[in-house]
């Protein structure tokens, strides 16, 4: 192990319950107390192998002015959430990529210049959007640790229930990222657009619907109408979700998506994959018959349903993608 970096004992599965003051405060302490310029919180030595740390310590001695670096998976298939990383804003990023499945190294000085962590479900997660929002660097490097559990893309639900009271501080950073970072976006359409996405990303419906309602009808490719369908479907209100796909008609990324899902449903080796797919398909990609897919997999222990989930990821992903790329002309 490099002499610079010290291992903390760290269990994000004991968060995930709760809050848990007692463990923050003395994972705090023991960062407070140390010496070393560089610190990592591991669940057990066998998903931090030495040479993995090394390959991160060199990362960051390489990039002085960096407060940490995150270790991203090298999924597969190549997952398309991972493009956000690399084109988008890094608070942007941390707001859609939950960092408490990933490894991260941090810089001892910065991370208790920002308050170290927080008491709060996730908070690895937390500490990452803090930085991010703060404009601290934090580098993205895949393959850092090769040897670690394998690492997947969270599916978000097909009808997701409102996030727990206990996650309000995501909710808090949602709203930072659009009074400060939106301040500056190039199109404000797309920029209320990209909120409504964002807040659509991480579960919280009802205020991706009031963002989206707000441009109704407006920018280039409705791209607010678009969250509001998927809203609705997700909702769920399957006739009002395909009203709104109605209304938005062809989308430039539905080309990407039905080849997306083209290749998600060919790998389950379901029974009924083959005709959900060529009714998707049907004349290019058809919004309306994804719905019909996602209201069919309501029924409990549906076969498709893990594909629709992924199916639905890249949808929401190249939708971020875009809105994005117009609301801040990357």
């Amino acid at each position: 192990m490099p002499p610079s970096l010290e291992l903390l004992p760290f269990s994000p599965a004991e968060f995930e319950a709760g809050s848990r003051p007692d463990m923050v405060a003395a994972l705090n302490a023991a960062v407070a107390a140390g010496s070393t310029e560089f610190i990592a919180f591991v669940a057990h030595a066998a998903a931090a192998p030495a040479s993995a740390f090394q390959s991160a310590v060199a990362v960051l001695e390489q990039a002085p002015g960096a407060a940490a670096v995150v270790a991203v998976p090298e999924p597969n298939p190549p997952d398309p959430g991972l493009r956000l990383i690399d084109e988008h804003s890094p608070a942007a990023a941390f707001l859609i990529s939950p960092a408490w499945s990933l490894r991260v190294l941090f810089r001892r000085d910065r991370f208790n210049a920002l308050g170290g962590l927080r008491p709060v479900e996730f908070p690895l997660w937390d500490w990452l959007i803090r930085a991010a929002l703060s404009s601290e660097r934090v580098r993205y490097h895949e393959g850092l640790f090769p040897n670690s559990p394998a690492m997947k893309a969270e599916l978000h639900a097909l009808t997701p229930a409102r996030p727990p009271v206990r996650r309000t501080w995501l909710l808090e950073h949602l709203h930072h990222f659009e009074a400060a970072d939106l301040a500056v976006a190039n199109d404000e359409t797309a920029g209320t657009a990209l909120m409504a996405g964002l807040y659509q990303w991480c579960d919280f419906l009802e205020e991706s619907h009031e963002r989206s309602q707000r441009i109704e009808g407006q920018g280039a490719g409705l791209p607010g109408d678009c969250w509001h369908a998927i809203m609705h479907r997700r909702e769920p209100d399957y006739a009002n979700a395909r009203y709104w796909f109605r209304r938005v008609g062809r989308q430039a990324m539905f080309s990407d998506l039905q080849a997306c899902a083209a290749a998600i449903l060919q790998a389950t080796g379901a029974i009924t994959a083959e005709a959900w797919r060529a009714r998707l398909s049907r004349g290019g990609w058809d919004p309306l018959a994804f719905v019909d897919l996602c209201e069919a997999c309501a029924t409990p222990g549906h076969e498709l349903e893990t594909a629709a989930r992924r199916i639905q990821r890249c949808e929401m992903t190249l939708l971020l993608n875009a809105t994005f790329a117009i609301a801040m002309r990357r």
